[in-house]
């Protein structure tokens, strides 16, 4: 995901594509989002994490960034564009990340989304039409091995044929192991019921 990333900020075009990130529900595409973004937060001036599942709540959350930085006190997708305007110049903030998270339909908020300026794009979101206009990055199921040492990990007592009868069951969802190693670990409820 850096490398991906870091390409598109040298790249020097007039519209670098963003990144997106994409699989099914469930097998962390956020969670993957916001560990870059602990991880590499001193890379940037300013990031923006925007809720894209609505394109409202896309203009919204531009507004509220640039309500954030002085640049706009409308609250109009005239203000939304303008935010994007001014962080595609660089003049205000020159290394930025704006985080569009479930940004199912890359049409609707497209219009949203800047095109070009120091900054970069990072898109989480289940459709794989984002390939069309963005760099990608799959994440798939947790490997075997993978569900089996996070539900051992969280419930030490499980043998390891206990953890691969409950993530074949869980066919190794990131979320769903999670949750399971969570209530097995609280509960101490036996791996058969």
């Amino acid at each position: 995901l850096r490398d991906q990333l870091r390409a598109s900020r040298q790249a020097v075009v007039v519209q670098a594509p963003p990144v997106a990130v994409h699989g099914l529900g469930g097998v962390g595409k956020t969670q993957l989002a916001i560990e870059y973004v602990h991880r590499f937060r001193s890379d940037y001036d300013l990031v923006w994490w925007i809720d894209a599942s609505e394109s409202q709540f896309v203009d919204a959350a531009l507004i509220d960034l640039g309500r954030r930085l002085n640049l706009v006190t409308a609250t109009s997708v005239e203000a939304a564009h303008a935010t994007l305007e001014s962080l595609q110049s660089g003049e205000v903030v020159d290394r930025w990340l704006l985080v569009y998270d479930n940004a199912e339909d890359p049409d609707a908020i497209e219009y949203l989304m800047p095109t070009g300026g120091p900054g970069q794009v990072l898109v989480t979101s289940r459709n794989r039409d984002w390939e069309k206009q963005a760099r990608t990055v799959s994440v798939d199921v947790f490997r075997r091995t993978e569900s089996v040492s996070h539900l051992r990990g969280r419930t030490p007592a499980l043998t390891r044929e206990q953890a691969e009868q409950v993530a074949g069951a869980l066919g190794d969802l990131p979320i769903a192991v999670a949750a399971a190693g969570a209530y097995l670990a609280e509960t101490g409820v036996p791996v058969e019921d």
